[in-house]
């Protein structure tokens, strides 16, 4: 049986500096719509010109950008 605390949604942040073609790019791009389909919030950090960042930009919360670091 499972506790209340089981069921409570979870906010979930995913960071990558990756996310261009890839298989990280499509298991987080699998993840967190599952995740968001199971009624969690999910919030990505990413590249603000990578692959991931043009998936998501239609969610309710867009992808954050990372500080650009070179």
């Amino acid at each position: 049986m499972m506790n209340a605390r089981a069921t409570r949604p979870l906010r979930i942040l995913q960071v990558t500096h990756q996310g261009d073609f890839g298989g990280s790019t499509n298991s987080i791009t699998n993840l967190s719509r599952g995740r968001a389909a199971r009624g969690h919030e999910v919030f990505l950090l990413v590249r603000p010109a990578s692959l991931l960042a043009r998936r998501f930009a239609e969610l309710p919360c867009p992808p954050a950008n990372l500080p650009d670091t070179n």
